[in-house]
């Protein structure tokens, strides 16, 4: 198993190495940024810290192998496009405190057949789950 630790001292990732199937965050990370993990094919598994409050348009995107993931409490928005096309994507947990899903944020995850929202949820864009077979 490849493994990545990110050191401590950063609060905002902007990227990570390709090629790893799992990552190791540490506590102080509070913000994924835009494409941090995209097309990290080979992650299966990450372990988001609760600290975290924003990821960014397509951070998971193209994550293939990724197949389940839990949001941390302290998330309350999903931006657009974050996990497009994570094709192995089966199961999220969403926080209680999501207040706002962006649009696609689940495109083309074809293994994602439900998605249970929390209560608080005010909005939620349009094509959030578009699929389209090849």
């Amino acid at each position: 198993m490849s493994t990545f630790f990110i050191p401590h001292q950063y609060k905002n990732l902007i990227f990570v190495p390709k090629n790893k199937e799992s990552i190791n965050l540490p506590e102080d990370v509070i913000n994924i940024g835009d494409c941090a993990f995209e097309h990290c094919k080979d992650l299966n598994s990450i372990s988001l810290p609760e600290g975290i409050t924003s990821i960014g348009f397509r951070a998971f995107g193209n994550c293939s192998s990724l197949s389940s993931i839990e949001l941390p409490g302290g998330l309350t928005e999903i931006e657009r496009s974050v996990f497009s096309d994570c094709s192995s994507l089966s199961s999220i947990g969403l926080p209680e405190g999501l207040t706002s899903i962006g649009q696609y944020a689940f495109s083309n995850c074809s293994s994602l057949s439900s998605i249970e929202l929390p209560e608080g949820l005010t909005e939620i864009e349009r094509d959030v789950m578009w699929y389209k077979k090849s």
